[in-house]
């Protein structure tokens, strides 16, 4: 905690939050695991979880949240962006970039996922079809047919039928031991699709996680205001890892990786972030 101006330099807090109650100017503010909150930044570099700036001015601030009372010629890259207002200072716009997240793994890991899961119930129906198919066999369905009747005790056998019986048993033996193994297989290939299905559980709540959140309010546009989403993508250099000229620049270009979702000089905006379906 700051409690007078902060002119050039740096502070960092690796684990907490970092608090600058005077002014911060052309200084490089670090608090990647914590929330940094400044009354006033100019020419900053602020790079958090989260900031919290009451007037900001051609500053970079890359975060996950972040809150703007008034932010002029700014850069700003979060997940959330909350601005109260919106200003132009000496024809350089603020620009505002709502970070999107990368589902390409997890589309991987679903897709990947599912075709296990669609493999295992093929072969899970072909041990069911294979031991339906043993029992309709005649000798087998007429051995399980009066095996059931014994067990509940509605027939008895003669000592003739019993000979029977036991020459029956003797016969299906060997069927009856490859529909046990084969349910027994059934039973473990159920076991794995269940466990499959879980992970699949846990990936599509991870997603859905991951999409969280992820909106801009601008209260007021006072002035040139740019609002588009930046996907990046796993394999990119983390925009917190830029140094503060390159941030700037990558946080100001046009490219493939960012859409336009408000451009003006007046007005409100609004929006939240709806994820393709998986």
């Amino acid at each position: 905690c700051l409690k007078h101006n902060l002119v050039g330099g740096s502070a960092s807090n690796d684990e907490g939050d970092i608090v600058v109650e005077g002014m911060a100017s052309g200084a490089t503010l670090t608090a990647l695991h914590g929330c940094i909150t400044v009354r006033q930044a100019d020419n900053c570099v602020i790079l958090g979880r989260q900031v919290v700036v009451g007037q900001a001015t051609n500053c970079a601030i890359v975060a996950d949240a972040i809150t703007l009372d008034v932010s002029e010629a700014c850069t700003v890259a979060a997940r959330a962006i909350t601005v109260r207002i919106a200003r132009s200072r000496r024809e350089l716009d603020t620009v505002l970039l709502v970070l999107l997240p990368d589902l390409s793994t997890y589309a991987a890991q679903i897709a990947a996922l599912e075709k296990k899961c669609a493999a295992l119930d093929k072969e899970i129906a072909e041990h069911r079809s294979r031991i339906d198919a043993l029992r309709s066999e005649k000798e087998v369905a007429s051995y399980l047919l009066l095996a059931s009747k014994l067990r509940r005790e509605e027939v008895t056998l003669s000592p003739d039928q019993q000979v029977g019986w036991r020459r029956l048993s003797a016969l299906v033996a060997p069927v009856l031991r490859t529909m046990s193994q084969l349910a027994e297989v059934a039973k473990e290939l159920d076991g794995n699709l269940n466990d499959l299905r879980t992970e699949h559980d846990e990936v599509t709540a991870a997603r859905e996680q991951a999409c969280r959140g992820i909106a801009c309010t601008v209260e007021c546009v006072e002035g040139e205001t740019r609002v588009s989403t930046l996907l990046l993508r796993l394999a990119d250099t983390p925009l917190s890892a830029l140094p503060g000229k390159d941030l700037k620049a990558r946080l100001r270009r046009t490219d493939a990786a960012t859409r336009l979702l408000f451009t003006g000089s007046a007005g409100h905006f609004a929006w939240s972030y709806r994820p393709p379906s998986a």
